[in-house]
């Protein structure tokens, strides 16, 4: 029968592939309005590009503080802060406290794993900032008390472990970190880093208190510029909600 003639299958009638097309295009649009329903951000919206700027010039220069007035500054040079201060750490034993603020900071990056499940972006960075803010404020008077001083160093090594990526995390629930934010965060985190620790480091031997007030410089700017971030925001949600109703 092949042979003798051509199997040519039924093609579908008009009714049946418009049908099927329509089903296949609300099929889409449902899936779409379902994922953006969970991927939308606030800062996607077009309306708000000059906040979005905004956003990633504080995200930047806050990430960059908190990198190096907290991580690059105290690892580098509390070694010598030790040697310096009253109290005439002998070599050994200003590397064992430093060796324990490392392990404090390793510590707090194996918990932060399981707090960030629980706890929130924005909560983890308020609270990681006092901890450190306390920390530092210890250590400004600890400089003739080891236990204070004990205290203060691994309290400190604990409490900045999870800002770098309490910080992305935070930024991530309002835009999604594209390369070109990324760039900006590099950047400013590179300039911040050329010149700060040269700055802290020519006074250290002089006046090595310098570290504790560059720490709560550093501190201070950073969660100015996270306040700020929360008030861009909040403005935002305000501005899109006025748009929506009007």
């Amino acid at each position: 029968m092949f042979f003798y003639k051509k199997y040519i299958p039924p093609t579908p009638t008009p009714s049946d592939a418009d049908n099927n097309e329509i089903k296949q295009t609300e099929t889409n649009n449902l899936n779409s309005e379902t994922l953006g329903a969970k991927t939308s951000k606030l800062f996607e919206h077009p309306s708000l590009a000059s906040e979005r700027l905004s956003i990633i010039i504080l995200g930047a220069f806050m990430f960059g503080l908190y990198m190096v007035f907290t991580q690059r500054i105290f690892f580098n040079f509390f070694f010598v802060f030790l040697r310096k201060i009253p109290l005439e750490f002998s070599a050994p034993d200003a590397a064992f406290m430093l060796s324990m603020t490392q392990f404090g900071y390793a510590i707090s990056l194996l918990l932060g794993a399981f707090i960030a499940l629980k706890v929130s972006p924005r909560n983890m960075i308020i609270a990681s900032t006092l901890m450190c803010f306390v920390c530092e404020i210890l250590m400004y008077f600890a400089t003739n008390n080891r236990v204070l001083l004990w205290i203060g160093g691994v309290g400190f090594g604990y409490g900045m472990a999870g800002l770098p990526a309490s910080i992305l995390a935070f930024f991530d629930t309002l835009m999604p970190l594209t390369n070109q934010a990324g760039a900006v965060f590099i950047l400013i985190t590179g300039i911040l880093n050329a010149f700060v620790p040269y700055l802290v480091g020519f006074k250290l031997e002089s006046f090595p208190l310098v570290l504790i007030y560059s720490g709560l410089v550093g501190l201070g700017a950073a969660f100015a510029a996270f306040v700020a971030i929360n008030v861009i925001v909040i403005k935002s949600q305000r501005k899109l909600n006025v748009s929506n109703c009007s």
